[in-house]
């Protein structure tokens, strides 16, 4: 077995004492992780969620299944991992992890607002997204591979307007990547009826090749 996605419930954790809680432990996950890599040749664990960095108890979850020599990632929106102590911080937040995919589908504050954070204003959304950022960064320089998640939503090729937000966003996560030290950035279509059975992300950078974006990219 190549690997596993887990996905964890992203709330922040006090105590497992109740019988009603139906958070996995710790030792339930290094129970899970055992078991799946004995039985199975599990090579790589990828912790999800929600965000798994919320958890109070990630470090621990992520040491635990670290130590069997598997390759270990979380994918995460990046915030939970912000903090002024930078590096320190991450290094104590992530542990052992072997790498950390952050999710970025928009460099545009209001984009982002709109899809990861409707329910504050735009400068909110401006700060929250900067702070991601950074916290990539500082991930890459305490030591992690990073890569990178995006989203490509669907776009009218018709609609001269909205095709070139949807390039202009693209080429600033590459160059984003490009600058950052990023180890690769995965693009990833939305499974919609528009899209169905049809190559699109092959026709999105077909097109975005064809109108020039690429270039004149920063390297």
């Amino acid at each position: 077995m190549q690997g596993i996605l887990v996905v964890m419930r992203g709330a922040s954790i006090g105590s497992y004492a109740s019988s009603r809680n139906y958070y996995l432990s710790p030792e339930d996950y290094e129970f899970l992780v055992a078991v799946l890599a004995y039985y199975f040749d599990l090579e790589d664990v990828t912790l999800s969620g929600g965000d798994p960095f919320v958890r109070k108890d990630f470090r621990e979850i992520g040491d635990k299944i670290a130590a069997f020599g598997l390759r270990t990632t979380a994918l995460t929106k990046g915030l939970p991992l912000f903090s002024k102590d930078g590096e320190k911080y991450i290094k104590e937040k992530a542990g052992n992890l072997s790498r950390i995919i952050f999710s970025i589908d928009f460099m545009d504050a209001r984009r982002h607002a709109a899809v990861n954070l409707p329910l504050v204003s735009e400068k909110i959304a401006a700060k929250a997204l900067a702070k991601t950022l950074t916290a990539l960064e500082k991930s890459r320089k305490a030591g992690y591979r990073i890569d990178i998640n995006c989203v490509v939503p669907p776009v009218d090729f018709g609609n001269k307007k909205e095709v070139r937000a949807a390039f202009h966003n693209t080429k600033r996560i590459i160059e984003f990547a490009l600058e950052s030290g990023v180890s690769k950035i995965k693009f990833i279509e939305l499974d919609l009826k528009s899209t169905l059975g049809k190559p699109y992300i092959e026709e999105y950078f077909r097109n975005m090749k064809k109108a020039g974006y690429f270039g004149d990219m920063k390297t």
